[in-house]
């Protein structure tokens, strides 16, 4: 592999290529990418490019939503199509639908679904399906109030982390949370039947290596340090951070501080572009800790990709891109659209 042979084929096409990384990946990808960002902020910005061809760097759930905002004739090619989330692929949707019902009828409500963005894609429909919404780790906490002013148990899923920091937040507690194991067994410290929140026990494991030692160790060698972790992180390490929020979050937070020193709880790549955006800074990580299968995105096979749009485009060869359904678009915008409408009535109401 010749990097010299992806600067000739990305100089050779231009714009209508377009490469998007996510914050997770290495810097060697990253230094090629014309936007880099989230997993919401990556679709949202790929949906407005009129780039013919758009290469996502990242995890298969983003490439798929980028696929079904690609316009006429645009395709998106992942590059290694094993880079799958665990987390997002945890639970189907036979399973959450049936989990839903369950709720309604220890309830005696209607449940409202609440989906993490990066599961949505496998869960297509269900928002519609049960009148729910899918969230990011920046609007999590306003979707969830949405639904509780409603007086609507919620069942917010797979990302058990990120919802449970939240309801910390909301003032949810721990009797009125109910959770769900990998078997459906339930969990309550209080009466089922009243449960504001239920959580399904999935994890982020790249968020799960942060540890409360690692605050300790970090305020001990550093003084004056600031604490900024991801909401994925477990509920000790954020109740003892400064910052809790999402990747987008953290990075703007970071920009804008006037504090000088910051230990990072997220993706050691992220903590790589924090450091390389804030030269004013002294950006560390907690502990280094990274996703394996963002990392399957290398070099390699970022030129195979572009040596397979090259190919299409002069002999009209396969092209190894991304292909979905009418019904799944319409599903994941009219999800979207949902979201949206909450956050803007959240904005207005507060």
């Amino acid at each position: 592999m010749k990097e010299s042979h992806i600067s000739q084929i990305l100089d050779k096409y231009g714009d209508d290529i377009l490469i998007a990384a996510h914050y997770y990946q290495s810097q060697e990808i990253r230094k090629y990418a014309n936007i880099v960002g989230s997993s919401y902020d990556l679709i949202m910005q790929c949906a407005k490019s009129n780039a013919k061809f758009i290469i996502l760097c990242g995890v298969s759930f983003i490439a798929q939503s980028i696929s079904m905002f690609a316009k006429n004739g645009q395709k998106v090619i992942l590059p290694d199509p094993n880079a799958k989330c665990l987390m997002a692929d945890s639970i189907d949707f036979v399973t959450v639908s049936n989990t839903i019902l369950m709720i309604n009828s220890l309830t005696e409500k209607k449940c409202a679904p609440v989906v993490y963005i990066n599961s949505l894609i496998s869960q297509q429909g269900i928002c519609d399906k049960f009148d729910g919404s899918p969230c990011t780790g920046s609007n999590a906490k306003q979707i969830m109030d949405y639904y509780l002013k409603q007086d609507r148990p919620i069942f917010c899923y797979p990302n058990f982390y990120l919802a449970l920091n939240c309801a910390n937040e909301l003032g949810i507690k721990p009797e009125e949370i109910a959770i769900f194991a990998k078997d459906l067994s339930l969990k309550c410290k209080g009466d089922l039947s009243k449960a504001k929140l239920f959580l399904y026990d999935a994890c982020c494991g790249v968020h799960q290596k942060f540890k409360i030692e690692h605050i300790r160790n970090v305020k001990a060698k550093f003084k004056d340090i600031k604490i900024a972790v991801h909401f994925d992180c477990s509920e000790g390490v954020a109740k003892r951070a400064d910052f809790v929020g999402s990747s987008d979050d953290i990075y703007e937070m970071i920009k804008g501080s006037n504090d000088k020193k910051w230990a990072i709880g997220a993706d050691y790549e992220l903590v790589l572009e924090l450091q390389k955006q804030n030269l004013d800074k002294t950006i560390i990580a907690l502990t280094i800790s990274t996703c394996p299968n963002m990392q399957k995105i290398t070099l390699k096979n970022l030129e195979k990709s572009l040596l397979n749009i090259e190919n299409f485009i002069e002999t009209g060869s396969k092209l190894n891109s991304l292909t979905h359904t009418k019904l799944s678009k319409d599903y994941l915008s009219s999800s979207l659209k949902i979201m949206s409408n909450i956050t803007s009535l959240q904005a207005t109401h507060n």
